[in-house]
């Protein structure tokens, strides 16, 4: 497979799950939400106001930190602009998200 057809793959594959991604069934959205403590307690350790969330699907982890910092400034970037449509309807105040399909 070539890296186009990877990419064309994954785009059109978490285009489709988009609207389900934070459930309950959401295979990948379950293993990543496994990480957050680890990623709250690391964040602890270096103070930051702005952070850049590669990958950021739906928005999850930027939901999650803008409830805790809420003072901070976010930006998330997806492959996918349908996961970005969803992040999007949160309307996060100080959370920026744009879809980056150069990658």
């Amino acid at each position: 497979m070539t890296a186009k057809e990877y990419k064309d793959l994954t785009m059109n594959e978490f285009t489709k799950a988009a609207e389900v991604y934070e459930s309950d069934n959401a295979g990948v959205h379950n293993m990543c939400k496994k990480d957050y403590p680890d990623v709250l307690a690391e964040l602890e350790k270096e103070p930051f106001n702005d952070l850049l969330d590669c990958g950021c699907g739906t928005g999850p982890m930027l939901t999650l930190l803008h409830e805790k910092y809420p003072e901070k400034h976010y930006t998330g970037i997806d492959l996918t602009p349908k996961m970005i449509e969803v992040a999007k309807r949160k309307a996060l105040r100080n959370v920026a998200s744009a879809a980056c399909t150069a990658l």
